[in-house]
């Protein structure tokens, strides 16, 4: 008794020490987790735009130390453009945030709606297989069989979709960042928090508008009030008017995009207040359904419903938390537009 006691022992030990040593390889074979933050600081090292604007700024800080003998008009020029330069560098680097944020999410999403569509496919591959079988009795309609088939059909050819759409946006997303998304596990968590503006919609709105355009305006000025400066030779009338009416149109347009960029925040910010109010209601549903999953669950194990039954009920509930989560990412996009809305117009900065 003693020796087969020893002998159970050391069969222990041996599996205790396989398992222990196991561990460490089943860790290497995880994917590391790629934080946004990390895809962020890659894209922005990976822009051309950055890059341009880099070479700018060089070019300008030149301009300023070749010009001694700028006029004030000139040196004014180039200072602005600098200044201008500068915060443009800033701008840039917020838009490829929320772009690489809205791609990444995006990634994370197309994955959870295929991984749902494969659940449903199961599901309906089961029913499917539940209805031939009576089919063939003849105790199921034949149209009601057909339908079932072309269901399952649907839901594949949505997958293909899905998939193909999924491979797309991992190669962009390779593009762009530098980084193998398929060789990285993904933060799923995509954070939310419900944005409120203090004051006067109106009054932020001006304020932010007034911060994009802020070097742009102030440029615009300078040449208006400096169509003809000390020391210029002097020149046609037909040329000042051309030169006047091309600075005012530049004004006038500048003060349109103002107005446009203002009102369009203020719309996104209306939309913004329905979307929050939009995601409420899905929290509440989804804790509803949460509850009667739970239940389900507990009459699975009592044997009172079959697994399809439970199955279709985990569905419905997956289904609306991915509702939410599409609803939140369109929420962070649009305040990202609201809090910076230069991030959704950097195309059209100089």
């Amino acid at each position: 008794m003693k020796v087969k006691a020893y002998l159970i022992k050391v069969v222990a030990a041996v599996v205790s020490v396989i398992s222990l040593s196991a561990m460490p390889v089943y860790a290497a074979d995880q994917k590391p987790v790629l934080k946004i933050e990390d895809a962020i600081k890659a894209a922005i090292t990976y822009s051309t735009q950055i890059s341009i604007n880099s070479n700018q700024y060089d070019a300008l800080k030149e301009q300023i130390k070749l010009n001694d003998s700028a006029t004030y008009h000139e040196y004014q020029s180039i200072y602005l453009q600098k200044a201008q330069n500068e915060q443009q560098k800033q701008m840039i680097e917020d838009q490829i945030a929320n772009d690489i944020t809205n791609k990444y999410n995006t990634i994370i999403i197309l994955q959870k709606e295929i991984q749902l569509i494969n659940k449903n496919i199961e599901i309906s591959t089961k029913e499917l297989k539940q209805m031939e079988i009576k089919n063939k009795k003849g105790l199921v309609n034949p149209i009601s069989y057909q339908s079932k088939e072309i269901d399952v059909i649907n839901l594949k050819s949505s997958k293909t979709s899905k998939e193909e759409e999924l491979k797309n946006a991992q190669a962009y997303f390779k593009i762009i960042t530098g980084k193998d998304i398929t060789q990285y596990s993904l933060d799923e968590n995509i954070k939310y928090e419900s944005f409120r503006i203090k004051g006067l919609v109106e009054g932020y709105a001006s304020s932010k508008v007034d911060t994009y355009l802020k070097y742009d305006k102030e440029l615009a000025k300078l040449k208006e009030d400096n169509l003809l400066t000390d020391g210029d030779a002097p020149i046609f009338l037909a040329t000042y008017l051309t030169k006047k009416s091309a600075a005012e149109a530049e004004t006038l347009t500048l003060e349109d995009k103002q107005k446009n960029l203002k009102q369009s925040l203020i719309t996104n910010y209306s939309s913004l207040i329905s979307l929050e109010e939009k995601i409420n209601s899905l929290q509440l549903q989804f804790d509803i359904l949460d509850k009667k999953t739970k239940s389900a669950a507990l009459r699975y194990k009592a044997g009172m419903i079959n697994v399809i039954e439970y199955d279709k009920q985990v569905v419905i509930k997956q289904e609306l938390e991915l509702e939410k989560l599409r609803s939140i990412n369109t929420y962070n996009s649009l305040k990202e537009s609201i809090q910076k809305p230069w991030v959704s117009n950097l195309s059209s900065m100089n």
